[in-house]
């Protein structure tokens, strides 16, 4: 377990770095179950459900979901996904992407997949902050998770807003499955 979050956690630093620290991933995990093949099998046939909980803007509803999932596209790991609050009737019921903005403290990813829709709310904004908690689930438990915040994002145009949900977006789906250990 202690490898599989080392893994995370060392592509979150080498993220931010990339970004010049505007960004700030943290909290990364990774299910014993994940596989990275496993992104490809859910989004095939109707895309990959994301349910967006908080309102972190003020903007209208379906504009803000639209930037999410915009600012999503493209930037997993693997196979070309659509991302969408509003799936193809194809898409796999059992997984979906949860993105709460401004999270509570001590959420987890067993706490976000246990119910769907959710049983949570985002906090109010905190002055030049934005935080980010992502889940990737299966049915009721949790693939990976992944925490993030930035500064200075104004809104849902903003690059640094694009910036947060993309480099989470790829955090949340990494290439390597999970490490396997030689036994004698």
């Amino acid at each position: 377990m202690l490898s599989r979050i080392s893994i995370l956690t060392a592509f979150a630093a080498v993220a931010a770095c990339a970004s010049g620290g505007a960004v700030v991933l943290t909290r990364a995990d990774m299910s014993p179950t994940y596989g990275s093949g496993e992104l490809g099998y859910a989004a095939e046939g109707g895309g990959l459900r994301v349910v967006i909980v908080g309102e972190p803007f003020e903007v209208e509803r379906a504009v803000f979901e639209r930037a999410v999932t915009d600012a999503m596209a493209g930037r997993n790991w693997g196979p070309k996904v659509e991302f969408a609050t509003n799936p193809g009737a194809g898409a796999r019921d059992a997984y979906r992407v949860v993105m709460v903005f401004n999270p509570p403290t001590g959420l987890n990813g067993e706490r976000i997949c246990r119910t769907d829709p959710p049983e949570v709310t985002g906090r109010a904004n905190r002055e030049d902050h934005l935080g980010l908690f992502a889940v990737f689930c299966r049915s009721e438990g949790f693939l990976t998770q992944i925490q993030g915040t930035v500064r200075g994002a104004t809104g849902p145009d903003d690059p640094l807003f694009r910036e947060l949900v993309g480099q989470a977006t790829q955090a949340l789906f990494p290439p390597k499955q999970r490490v396997r250990r030689k036994t004698d």
